[in-house]
């Protein structure tokens, strides 16, 4: 009933108003109709496009975590293809391949040690040092083992090397090299 009433009032009031007051407060509600319509619209857009844009954070978040995804897929089959190597190697012949690298070369009788210096787990792996002595072996041969060494496919790192290049004349240029090399392998259990 307070809305009939409030109807009813308001049609009184513009049935009172002359011709001219009564278009410019028609025009007046619809300016301020416009207004309202405007306002409600900025207000929208603005909330529509802060949405967007939290949408396209989390769009570019989820390309992250794809791309992050496939690379740890990558970085996940290297490593199981590393471990699959490291298993065709026994870690407790580490001489005998050296012997073998060092046959192969031509410097075995130069090969003055080969001795496990440390050995410590880290993570899942093993990681056992060893200090590795050629003495007096022709440079040429030298080179040989070291390459040898270096793309054998065993998992080994050569962490320092000495070389030391001696030349006289009977038996020409001759290297002493002392290395400390790391071999890995997995760690059982």
């Amino acid at each position: 009933m307070a809305f009939d009433d409030l109807r009813a009032n308001l049609r009184e009031q513009i049935d009172t108003l002359s011709p001219r007051d009564r278009n410019l407060a028609i025009g007046l509600m619809a300016g301020i109709a416009i207004i309202l319509v405007g306002v409600i619209a900025w207000s929208l857009k603005s909330n529509l496009d802060s949405r967007a844009s939290r949408v396209q954070a989390v769009a570019d978040n989820l390309q992250l975590v794809l791309e992050m995804e496939q690379e740890y897929a990558g970085v996940q089959a290297r490593i199981e293809a590393a471990e699959k190597r490291m298993e065709t190697f026994n870690p407790a012949q580490f001489n005998t391949y050296i012997e073998t690298w060092a046959t192969s070369a031509g410097v075995a009788e130069g090969l003055k040690g080969v001795r496990e210096t440390d050995s410590q787990v880290v993570g899942n792996y093993r990681e056992r040092e060893y200090n590795v002595e050629l003495s007096k072996m022709p440079v040429d041969a030298t080179l040989k083992f070291l390459y040898a060494l270096e793309t054998s496919g065993y998992p080994i790192e050569v962490r320092t090397a000495r070389f030391k290049v001696h030349e006289s004349r009977r038996d020409g240029r001759t290297m002493n090299v002392v290395m400390e090399v790391v071999t890995y392998a997995k760690e059982e259990g």
